[in-house]
């Protein structure tokens, strides 16, 4: 049974329980992360495991392509034709796809107004889908260029139509500038050649890789679709039959460089019982609430098994007080022993001992920032216990 082969984290092996309870990597670099990641990956994919990945500097895509696999980035020939129309099948999709593509930021007020360009967006998609008025690309085209009277005819029916009322000029002026980003996301995929491309569609019937590399000088342009394609495919598995056998391990290396995944936290308590397994890596604890605000403290609390590596230290301890947090502390006993000495008549000596108790962190922030390269400490979901851990780097690229 093709099953019965594991994956293992760090060289520590992971029972299929283990596998749907998620994993994250913490790191600084050079630290190990990614090759840890990749030996993860490796293991999945000789059991025959799906993947979807953010791949930064397209490293495990080098390494793990194969015959049939998908890439998404539209500054790359090999890319395959995401068409934004083909994901919607139903009517809850059109809030759904807007939401994919301008997610909530956690930052109150400004939530506030994505909220408003979201349903500005999914109203001009809801009509444009119904009425059958185009391609994806004329879609695009229309968001981007068209003029005020054109997108208030496209919106008219829906709940969008509000925003284009008399005396709401200067609201809708900062609707529509909250919006670009989406815009401007989208229009990096107009153009392409072949067949449309639907995740969901993948996602339900599809088979190898589905891979989203990135170059760093590419990360700005990129971040906001890589953000809305991992959603729409993590949602999708939520839509599944529920399964034991399944495996789609969703891989975001470098998390922290990447836009906020709308949802995410949420699904991370759902996924496991539709086979989704996720792999997260990150640098700095700081840039991640950044990203998810109170958020990102509950991202790692749903992940079970945990890879802990070199880390910074920044205000109030930064990531490598995170990791000393997260491995814990242990109740001691130590002997203070107090001497005395009088002098007198005659010289006299004393000695009393006491017994204190302490609580202190089995693992201080100083030494987390000072482990060697692909050393740290790992705990599985199913085992209360920590392993301190130093694995090979792996070179995958034969």
């Amino acid at each position: 049974m093709r099953y019965r082969r594991g994956v293992a984290l760090a060289g520590v092996p992971l029972s299929r329980a283990d596998e749907t309870m998620h994993v994250a990597t913490i790191g600084s670099t050079g630290s190990g992360k990614s090759t840890a990641l990749r030996a993860l990956m490796h293991d999945a994919l000789a059991r025959g495991d799906r993947q979807v990945v953010a791949d930064p500097e397209g490293t495990a895509l080098g390494a793990f392509f194969a015959e049939g696999d998908i890439i998404l980035n539209p500054f790359d020939a090999r890319c395959a034709r995401w068409d934004v129309l083909s994901e919607i099948e139903r009517p809850s999709d059109f809030a759904f796809v807007a939401s994919s593509l301008l997610p909530h930021l956690g930052q109150g007020d400004h939530d506030q107004w994505i909220s408003y360009a979201q349903q500005l967006l999914a109203g001009a998609l809801e009509n444009f889908w119904t009425l059958k008025l185009g391609s994806s690309d004329d879609f695009i085209e229309m968001l981007g260029c068209a003029k005020l009277g054109e997108l208030r005819q496209l919106c008219i029916g829906t709940p969008a139509a509000r925003y284009f009322e008399e005396g709401g000029e200067r609201m809708l002026a900062s609707i529509m500038g909250t919006m670009a980003p989406a815009i401007g996301n989208l229009r990096h995929m107009a153009g392409r050649g072949g067949e449309p491309f639907s995740l969901r569609a993948w996602v339900r019937g599809g088979s190898g890789s589905l891979w989203m590399p990135y170059a760093a000088n590419e990360t700005a342009a990129l971040r906001g679709l890589i953000s809305c394609w991992m959603n729409i495919a993590i949602f999708e598995t939520l839509s599944l039959a529920s399964s034991r056998e399944r495996r789609i391990w969703f891989q975001i290396d470098e998390m922290d460089a990447l836009g906020r995944i709308e949802g995410l936290t949420n699904a991370l308590a759902r996924l496991r019982k539709f086979g989704g397994c996720v792999a997260l890596g990150f640098q700095s604890y700081a840039q991640l609430r950044q990203v998810y605000g109170d958020g990102a403290e509950t991202i790692i609390e749903n992940c079970g098994n945990l890879l802990l590596l070199r880390s910074g230290l920044s205000d109030d301890g930064g990531t490598a007080k995170l990791a000393s947090q997260l491995i814990g502390s242990r109740e001691v006993e130590r002997q203070d022993i107090n001497r005395t000495r009088s002098r007198g008549r005659y010289l006299t000596r004393s000695m009393s001992m006491q017994t204190r108790r302490a609580v202190e962190d089995v693992v201080l922030p100083s030494e987390i920032m000072q482990l060697p390269d692909r050393a740290g400490f790992v705990k599985r979901a199913g085992s209360p216990d920590w392993v301190r851990v130093r694995f090979p780097y792996g070179d995958f690229s034969s």
